[in-house]
């Protein structure tokens, strides 16, 4: 492995070095990689809904992903750091709330598609399906 994470993980038995290395990896979070898997995310959707177009968890789930990075990109291209990020964790009502303070504008129908889809994404129903956990 050649990444300055791994070889450090590698190199120090004690692993002192890998939660620097980690860290300053991290840092190189940017709306441009996070655009990236964003667009991947969508793309994913979009072969999954062609080809089994009734895998509606799986679906769900892509598109919660691709919506999650792209508000998160907008938000580090408005200024917020990644630790700020994290603390948002997986919630898109919030993410979006954020984005508007931030100057981001949706019509009422996306804003309510986003809530629809959220409430459920948050709780990581789509990734881990149960039995009636739809809320």
């Amino acid at each position: 492995m050649k990444t300055g994470v791994a070889r450090n993980f590698v190199s120090d038995p004690e692993h002192k070095n890998t939660a620097a290395a980690v860290s300053k990896s991290a840092e190189s979070l940017t709306p441009g990689t996070l655009v990236d898997g964003a667009r991947m995310y969508a793309a994913a959707a979009d072969d999954v809904n062609r080809h089994h177009p009734n895998a509606l968890h799986v679906l769900s789930h892509l598109l919660g992903m691709s919506i999650e990075l792209a508000l998160k990109a907008f938000l580090v291209q408005a200024g917020l750091k990644e630790k700020q990020l994290r603390e948002l964790g997986h919630d898109l009502a919030e993410l979006l709330s954020r984005a508007g303070a931030a100057g981001l504008t949706l019509t009422g129908s996306r804003r309510y598609r986003l809530r629809v889809l959220g409430a459920s994404y948050e709780e990581r129903i789509f990734a881990y399906p149960r039995e009636g956990g739809l809320v």
